[in-house]
């Protein structure tokens, strides 16, 4: 008990040092709002662009950026899923011990239990409206029609 009570005051001694060393140091930080790299198009010039994030000029959107990384997350995820399959399937066949191979057969189930749950919720979505997959985010235009007793009609559509 007292070997407890001796790391609980030595985390909180090392914790409040940190904090008194850096803490002291935290300054404000502001958005750069003088327009740095954006354009006057409302696009960002990235360093280094993500795979299907930009638009034929090479200029990242928000209408390029959100749809460009939810399929690089379904992508990723699907390499990932593959890279523990291949993981536990060493795992598996390397070891001697039974409970090594059952951490190997975990490992593999996990895997798959994860991929299917991607592979479920894009399923799920493009099945209840394949526009849910689809990432449009300009906003609707108005179009306003003069009516014959002088009144207006507002038409919001695509």
């Amino acid at each position: 008990m007292e070997l407890k009570i001796k790391k609980v005051i030595t985390v909180i001694a090392f914790t409040g040092f940190g904090f008194g060393i850096f803490g002291g140091n935290v300054g404000l930080v502001f958005a750069d709002i003088s327009g740095g790299s954006w354009d006057k198009d409302n696009s960002y010039t990235p360093l280094a662009s993500l795979p299907g994030t930009t638009n034929s000029n090479g200029n990242v959107t928000i209408d390029t950026y959100i749809p460009g990384i939810f399929n690089l997350a379904i992508g990723i995820a699907g390499v990932l899923a593959v890279l523990m399959i291949i993981i536990g399937g060493v795992e598996y066949m390397t070891t001697d011990a039974i409970g090594g191979k059952e951490e190997g057969k975990e490992r593999i189930s996990n895997a798959l239990k994860g991929l299917l749950l991607v592979l479920v919720s894009w399923i799920l979505l493009y099945t209840i409206n394949p526009k849910l997959t689809v990432f449009d985010l300009r906003a609707p235009q108005t179009v306003s029609t003069q009516t014959s007793n002088g009144g207006t009609t507002g038409y919001t559509g695509k």
